[in-house]
């Protein structure tokens, strides 16, 4: 349910109402078994679709950081450098020194 957005769209109570457990025995139950609370995991896994749309495509930062459900490009910004230890268009600049890593314009991504 995380990963399908739900956390985006409502807050932790929600879905641990519709887990029937509190929000504080669902973070504590996360934080036991991932190490993460679900706040954090969805985070994580909307800047980790970041970090695969800067390495496969030639999208704008902007776009990216709509595309991966974040609220501006500030929130990606530091959710990134948090987890990836540097800003997205320092990635980018990265994949750029390395062919191997840049997209061969053969990708066609549609977004909703």
């Amino acid at each position: 349910m995380i990963l399908a957005g739900e956390i985006d769209q409502e807050p932790e109570d929600h879905l641990a109402g519709e887990l029937g457990v509190s929000s504080r025995h669902l973070r504590r139950l996360f934080v036991t078994h991932l190490g993460v609370t679900p706040t954090h995991l969805a985070r994580s896994s909307r800047a980790h679709f970041a970090r695969r749309l800067i390495d496969d495509t030639d999208l704008t930062v902007t776009d990216i950081a709509s595309a991966a459900g974040f609220g501006s490009v500030r929130q990606m910004n530091r959710v990134f450098k948090e987890i990836f230890r540097c800003t997205p268009t320092e990635a980018r600049a990265k994949r750029k020194e390395r062919p191997e890593y840049v997209a061969d314009g053969g990708l066609r991504l549609e977004l909703p």
